[in-house]
């Protein structure tokens, strides 16, 4: 959800829906996260663009930003 937290994954199962995990950024987000080829999150923050591993929410990587990021 834009400007709030946390991120969740959530899986549709036969018998329900399941949620895989959930994350609290220390950030806004400020646009829906992205899926890149490989999987991986980008996740657009009003200081950073966060790459988030999609199987565990292990960040991978992120970069400071002087303005808003959007994936």
């Amino acid at each position: 959800m834009i400007g709030k937290n946390p991120i969740s994954v959530v899986l549709d199962s036969k018998r329900s829906t399941v949620e895989e995990w959930s994350v609290k950024l220390d950030r806004e987000i400020v646009a829906p996260p992205s899926v890149g080829e490989d999987g991986t999150l980008y996740v657009p923050t009003d200081r950073a663009l966060i790459a988030m591993n999609p199987d565990n929410a292990e960040v991978q990587w992120q970069k400071e930003l002087k303005g808003l990021a959007m994936a």
